[in-house]
């Protein structure tokens, strides 16, 4: 008796920040130890023992008191560390598959280098968004590549704190279960309505592919820190 097909779904990529590993990429503790040197907080702030959004929240409300540096200029350094990195041979290997997809939770844009930056467009999303990541892309050719974490290229749409997580929770709830309401000017019904009703999908944010594609995953830990994935 033949085995019994298996349905074939579209195939995304989604790329974490262990890829940088393979080469000298941003270390987070590193990172994390210069932003402290740089904002003079080493007697301030204790990098051990807490989770990274809560370090970052510490970070910036100590910022704050001592010399009145706002989140923006925080989110500003962290940006121009990143956006220094240049891709190594798996952004490379990754932009020669020509996926239609790419998701990443990573802010650089070494993948967009690595497909070649003439042409890109930046924030292409159906829906203009400053701080959340929803709809949010950047298109290179025919791949799509989501910053579902932020961009360097928009410091505000840098998801760091619990208080940007618990934002962008929110948002993503409303596509999936009670709709976009008033939250964007084009408005969706639920993305699960849509799936029980076997409707056509919009095909115009990140989240669906996890209900409609095979998601291949490379360099995730799937830390528990990723409270908005788990």
């Amino acid at each position: 008796m033949p085995a019994p097909s298996r349905k074939k779904y579209p195939l995304a990529l989604f790329v974490g920040n262990g890829v940088h590993c393979v080469d000298k990429g941003v270390e987070w503790h590193m990172l994390l130890r210069n932003l402290v040197a740089f904002l003079h907080l080493q007697q301030e702030v204790d990098i051990t023992a807490k989770p990274f959004p809560l370090f970052y929240e510490e970070i910036v409300l100590a910022a704050a008191a001592k010399s009145k540096i706002n989140e923006s200029e925080v989110k500003r350094y962290i940006a121009s560390e990143m956006d220094n990195m240049t891709p190594n041979e798996i952004h490379h290997l990754v932009a020669q598959k020509s996926f239609a997809e790419i998701i990443t939770t990573n802010y650089d844009r070494t993948l967009e280098s690595a497909c070649g930056l003439t042409g890109i467009q930046w924030n292409a999303g159906v829906q203009s968004e400053r701080k959340y990541n929803i709809f949010r892309f950047n298109r290179s050719g025919a791949t799509r590549i989501w910053h579902i974490h932020g961009d360097v290229g928009a410091i505000q749409s840098i998801t760091l704190g619990y208080d940007h997580y618990s934002g962008q929770l929110q948002r993503m709830r409303g596509y999936i279960a009670t709709g976009t309401g008033e939250a964007y000017q084009k408005q969706y019904p639920p993305l699960i309505r849509l799936l029980k009703q076997q409707k056509a999908v919009p095909d115009e944010s990140w989240l669906q592919f996890f209900f409609t594609h095979e998601i291949h995953m490379i360099g995730f830990s799937f830390d528990f820190v990723e409270i908005d994935l788990w």
